[in-house]
């Protein structure tokens, strides 16, 4: 017989009725039917035989042998019960089983005590970071306002994760979260993250980026978090680069963000090299365009696919394969013939965030500004950054020559001269140091 029985009773009738329940003929089969051994004493259906037998019995399949140890596998009733021996053992037995929990719980505990240690080792080398920020980037400190705003006032007091930050953008604010961790603005709270967050692997420490918690690096020059905020929002801006490719980088979002919102209407589904072919495209045409322009596009473009998977031999598949190849075609066109672009009015489930608002209320620019007037908008903000510079280095010389000649009585004839030097082509430096030289009454040596 395949089937070893270990039986639980002494009474002789429950024993001949367990041996029937299990008895099988040469072939593997059950010689009685389920339905043929009833009724037995109080039991009158079928259904409840199992759970007697299970009782007074344990069953163990000869034919199943454990995986680890070769022993046989208790089963509980006959549809676990295999005719024929397996090719290869995948089961465990009960003790088998008992050991392996028994060891992962083991290991389980002893992870759990290394990542501890682990955690605690990385949260305090996290405590000595700090960050300058008078030595901020334009770009990074605009993206620091931005998050104030959307996260207030938990930037200052607390902390916060990325999926607090929705209304810093259109779109993911993940992106600019990283960058101010990248450059040392945030830093991680490993001990304050809910459970899961850190893991290992490979003996190495992991995180969960969306789980992460983080908090405003301390400023050691600056004391309180208010005043890191006065720092960064009394900030002279003068790096128009840096603060156009951070309007790109947010107008592009802003786009893509109403696009795939299209996509979805649709039922459009890209690869990922699909968009980003398709967020060059638009971040190109932003050089000249405006955000709400290229929203018409977007609608446009989404809806000829839209059309085109109802053709024949044409599917959403292949519909949304061709959208890449639109937006460009499309652009060329605009480009080629100078046709108008409409402007398409912003959603209201598509809010411009906190950074749109920080770039009106600094440059007065939107998502109906022109890619061309933002540029050079920002182009002359970097021209603009030269001019103190070299106002600073005329102010004292200057301002000691129109004290002298005051106290001469001699300011129209120094300005008459002055004037005829710079008619003359020569500098502002040059000339002052000449007058200087020509009036030694005046400080000249």
């Amino acid at each position: 017989m395949a089937i070893r029985l270990e039986l639980h009773t002494e009474d002789p009738e429950e024993i001949a009725f367990i041996q029937r329940y299990w008895a099988t003929d040469e072939d593997g089969a059950f010689i009685e039917k389920v339905n043929e051994l009833v009724p037995f004493r109080e039991i009158t259906q079928g259904g409840a035989i199992a759970a007697f037998v299970r009782q007074r019995c344990t069953a163990y399949d000869q034919n199943q042998p454990c995986k680890t140890c070769g022993a046989p596998i208790e089963i509980s009733s006959r549809s676990e019960f295999r005719k024929q021996p397996p090719v290869r053992a995948f089961a465990m037995c009960k003790a088998c089983q008992q050991a392996a929990l028994a060891l992962r719980q083991e290991q389980e505990i002893a992870a759990a005590a290394e990542l501890a240690v682990r955690l605690a080792e990385y949260a305090e080398a996290l405590n000595d970071q700090t960050c300058d920020y008078r030595a901020l980037g334009d770009d990074l400190a605009l993206v620091v306002l931005a998050l104030e705003a959307a996260i207030t006032p938990r930037l200052t007091t607390g902390t916060f994760s990325v999926k607090d930050c929705e209304a810093l953008c259109a779109g993911d604010a993940g992106p600019y979260v990283q960058r101010l961790l990248e450059a040392g603005v945030l830093m991680e709270r490993p001990l304050e993250a809910e459970a899961g967050t850190y893991y290992l692997k490979d003996d190495s420490l992991w995180i969960r980026r969306a789980q992460a918690v983080y908090a405003l690096a301390p400023d050691p020059n600056l004391g309180s978090a208010n005043s890191v905020l006065e720092v960064v929002s009394n900030r002279e801006l003068t790096d128009g680069h840096a603060l156009a490719q951070l309007w790109l980088d947010y107008a592009v979002q802003d786009v893509m963000h109403y696009f795939m919102s299209e996509c979805h209407t649709y039922n459009h589904e890209l690869s990922a090299e699909e968009l980003l072919d398709i967020q060059s495209s638009f971040r190109s045409a932003l050089g000249t365009y405006s955000v709400a322009q290229l929203w018409s596009v977007a609608w446009r473009v989404v809806r000829d696919a839209a059309s085109l998977a109802n053709r024949t031999y044409y599917n959403r598949e292949k519909a949304a394969a061709t959208l890449p190849g639109k937006v460009r075609r499309h652009m060329e066109k605009v480009d080629r013939e100078a046709a108008p672009l409409r402007a398409w009015a912003r959603r209201e489930e598509h809010p411009a965030g906190t950074l749109g608002m920080v770039f009106w209320e600094l440059f007065e620019i939107d998502e109906n500004t022109t890619g061309a007037d933002a540029l050079l908008m920002f182009s002359r903000i970097g021209l603009q950054a030269e001019v103190p510079a070299c106002e600073a280095a005329l102010l004292a010389p200057a301002t000691e020559l129109m004290q002298a000649a005051v106290a001469e009585n001699r300011v129209p004839e120094i300005l008459l001269e002055f004037a005829a030097l710079i008619g003359g082509g020569v500098s502002v430096p040059e000339a002052i140091r000449s007058i200087r030289e020509n009036h030694p009454a005046l400080g000249g040596k």
